[in-house]
């Protein structure tokens, strides 16, 4: 796989940021300070799992349909989206901009897959293979060791203006992933509200066709859907612009398997005859 090197860009930005560095370190040290005990990782997202009742649905048979409207701001692209997931690793989105038409991304328990109406049809492979599975298993929510090699309590940290818990995440390779070259593609953080629990944001190295893109997504606003509180902002903030995704409607149906089967296009590039269903990856 390959991977694009940033090298030059960061030896010629270090010098103007010392400065700013030594006055983050300084406010995570006061911020440390102001929290009676640092928690470790495991007790930080197991907090954010019972707060949003987000443990108790992963135990549920029922799939988790979502729609909203979605805006890439700055760029007069609008519309809207539905998501459709079940488990233990099954899913479906589709993003409807004026303008652009549908995209559609889905994972079917094996083949993670894009129709894009100017990309045209493609089957994932690396690690934006790797990042669609994160999107769709349970174990990526949970934060078990099935997923991820690294779950680590890096401490406190300035989130969007809120004192947040920062953890580490090293996703474990997939096969045929070159594990060394693939780091910082498999290296996420996240950032929890230190009073509140909940999971506030991610920052994140996104593997697309068009290139490797530092993303952060900020979370906000959660409201509770039938006994589950789920965000209903989610801005991803990327190079090319921000991207921002309103969940109006969480609903939780029987789980329909037709949702996940491949498209036509895929199946004729996978060579695939049929859905392949939900297996472990």
């Amino acid at each position: 796989m390959k991977i694009r090197t940033r090298s030059f860009f960061l030896l010629v930005a270090l010098p103007c940021l010392l400065p700013v560095a030594a006055d983050a370190a300084l406010q995570e040290a006061v911020e440390a300070a102001a929290v009676d005990a640092i928690p470790s990782a495991r007790e930080v997202i197991d907090r954010a799992l019972e707060a949003t009742g987000m443990r108790a649905r992963l135990e549920s048979d029922k799939a988790v349909q979502m729609s909203g409207r979605v805006e890439f701001e700055g760029m007069g692209l609008e519309g809207s989206f539905e998501r459709y997931s079940a488990r233990p690793n099954l899913l479906y989105m589709r993003v409807s901009l004026s303008g652009m038409g549908d995209v559609e991304t889905g994972y079917d328990g094996k083949t993670g897959w894009v129709v894009h109406p100017m990309l045209g049809p493609y089957a994932m492979e690396g690690a934006e293979l790797l990042q669609m599975q994160l999107q769709a298993t349970e174990e990526s929510v949970l934060k078990t060791p099935a997923a991820f090699e690294v779950v680590e309590m890096m401490g406190v940290e300035t989130f969007e203006e809120r004192s947040c818990f920062k953890v580490k995440l090293v996703a474990k390779a997939i096969e045929g992933m070159d594990a060394e070259a693939s780091l910082a593609l498999r290296t996420s953080y996240e950032f929890y509200d230190v009073e509140a629990g909940y999971l506030v944001g991610t920052r994140s190295t996104a593997a697309t066709p068009m290139g490797d893109s530092e993303v952060t997504l900020v979370l906000g606003d959660y409201k509770d859907f039938e006994g589950t509180k789920w965000p209903t902002t989610m801005v991803q903030k990327m190079p090319m612009g921000r991207l921002k995704f309103t969940i109006d409607s969480a609903q939780y149906p029987a789980v329909d398997g037709d949702r996940f089967q491949l498209p036509e296009a895929i199946r004729a590039l996978t060579g695939e005859t049929e859905a392949s269903g939900s297996e472990d990856r």
